[in-house]
């Protein structure tokens, strides 16, 4: 397996009790989510666990993985905040809130 260890951007998508689920657009265009341990991420950036929907981390991670469990993500770091940024929300081209369902909804908007 060939491995690309890379400081990368990453925002959490979703958060649970044991895990929290990264998107990372330098992976798969962040279309795939990978699962790391909330505990993790909340002892690592100093976050706690009402903080980390939509935060915007850097992290390092395995870039040439073929799979979600051969990225290894680790070395959390909260990312410096923007002026301009925003909880991470779906969205479609016009802007507006792509529909979900109300059980989604929970997990990936927050407002």
């Amino acid at each position: 397996m060939a491995t690309d260890y890379q400081r990368t951007p990453a925002r959490v998508v979703r958060v649970g009790a044991k895990t929290t689920h990264l998107a990372i657009p330098a992976w798969c265009n962040g279309q795939i989510t990978v699962s790391v341990l909330t505990r993790n991420v909340i002892a690592v950036t100093g976050l706690d666990h009402d903080q980390l929907p939509g935060a915007e981390l850097v992290v390092s991670a395995n870039l040439a993985a073929v799979t979600d469990t051969d990225i290894d993500v680790h070395a959390f770091q909260a990312a410096a905040p923007s002026d301009d940024s925003e909880p991470y929300r779906r969205r479609g081209q016009s802007g507006e809130k792509a529909p979900t369902s109300a059980g989604a909804s929970a997990f990936l908007f927050s407002d």
